[in-house]
């Protein structure tokens, strides 16, 4: 996790550009997926191959970040309403 203080030389540095920077680092990772799909295109892979690879990548990705920000939600949630939280969050107390 950022500090304050690592965030605020983060925008002196860049002068307020910070959603700049990080969308020009979000077109360059697009750009390379794009180029490793022509590639792989080129070469003869099946395009369901390659979908189900992207899908299974973003999945990968994705799934530890949605776990561990809705676990804490959804207990807040379950705790508002007087219930017990579900049975899988228990064991991640």
């Amino acid at each position: 996790m950022m500090t304050t203080t690592t965030m605020m030389m983060m925008r002196s540095c860049l002068g307020g550009g910070l959603p700049v920077a990080v969308m020009f680092c979000l077109n360059v990772v697009a750009a390379v997926m794009v180029s490793l799909v022509k590639v792989a295109m080129n070469g003869g892979m099946n395009p369901l191959v390659i979908v189900t690879l992207q899908q299974l990548t973003a999945a990968v990705f994705l799934a530890p970040i949605a776990f561990f920000k809705e676990r804490k939600a959804a207990y807040r949630s379950k705790m508002i309403q007087g219930c017990d939280p579900p049975t899988f969050l228990r064991f991640f107390k």
